[in-house]
């Protein structure tokens, strides 16, 4: 079944002078024109910036949880063996 509608991308930076926005676009870029070239029919973007403070705790509660799925799949995998 085909996307309905193109993926955002989303990046979050302190400030808008990060430079790592402009790899960012070379990614998506890229992707984009490997995507193509396979005739998926799928592409990235468009890209969303957002320059606003990122508090610890949110970064460190998001990587908990993505860390805590990530056990729980290896945990499952080692128990169905």
């Amino acid at each position: 079944m085909p996307w309905q509608r193109t993926p955002t991308i989303a990046v979050l930076a302190t400030d808008d002078s990060d430079p790592r926005y402009s790899l960012v676009d070379e990614a998506v870029a890229f992707w984009n024109k490997t995507l193509q070239e396979l005739g998926s029919g799928l592409c990235l973007g468009p890209i969303v910036r957002r320059a606003m403070p990122i508090p610890e705790e949110g970064l460190r509660a998001l990587s908990e949880s993505i860390a805590g799925v990530s056990a729980r799949l290896e945990a499952e995998r080692a128990r169905i063996g």
